[in-house]
């Protein structure tokens, strides 16, 4: 004969203790007595602690602004392409933009990283410097562990950093939306790698100091 399968909720009443019942309770009322029981064994979330993961590093291109010759300058929120907030917005129709530059914020607490938290603003040049300084950074360490096995330096491959934009069409605001978003995945990909982001100071510079020298 096949045991007879019983639910959870049918095997654990049995074997909690029973609940005193009072005298003054109502017999016909239908107060689960085992109610009070099961309660106290939930766990509250807030009493538990997570612990920061090992070699953590959060990175984001939170905006991209756009500078005129006046000073003034026209920002795109990362998280709206519709969020278009405008310093002195009045005098951008009659000027010349100049340049636009994206907003890098870092949270981590890999050693390497001085600053826990950091915050940079980078020119689309300056994503193609980085990864020709990160290349030659790459190359050094290849050349100079040529004799040890351990060296994994070679086994990096640095993705091609989002085409350049059309001269005509640089600083459209739609495109410079998805110019940001590519630069954030590239950059996302590069510091993916445990390597790189555990040892290359090339990468440690152009995401906390304030200028990126290479």
């Amino acid at each position: 004969m096949k045991p007879e399968f019983q639910c959870f909720s049918t095997s654990i009443a049995k074997i909690l203790p029973p609940v005193a019942s009072s005298d003054n309770e109502n017999p016909d009322s239908e107060t689960p007595s085992n109610s009070n029981t099961v309660n106290s064994l939930q766990i509250n979330d807030d009493n538990i602690n997570y612990d920061e993961p090992e070699n953590f590093l959060e990175l984001e291109i939170t905006s991209a602004r756009t500078y005129y010759q006046d000073n003034s300058f026209t920002t795109i929120d990362a998280s709206n392409s519709n969020s278009i907030k405008k310093n002195d917005a009045h005098l951008n129709s009659n000027k010349q933009p100049i340049f636009t530059d994206y907003e890098i914020i870092c949270r981590t607490n890999i050693p390497l990283f001085k600053k826990k938290i950091s915050k940079v603003r980078r020119r689309y040049s300056d994503f193609v410097y980085f990864k020709k300084c990160l290349l030659k950074e790459l190359a050094l360490n290849i050349a100079n562990t040529a004799n040890s096995s351990s060296s994994n330096s070679g086994k990096i491959n640095i993705p091609s950093v989002p085409s350049k934009m059309v001269l005509n069409n640089r600083f459209n605001q739609e495109l410079i939306f998805i110019r940001l978003k590519e630069l954030e995945h590239w950059l996302q990909v590069v510091v993916g790698h445990p390597l790189l982001r555990s040892n290359s100071k090339v990468l440690k510079r152009f995401i906390q100091e304030e200028s990126f020298v290479g």
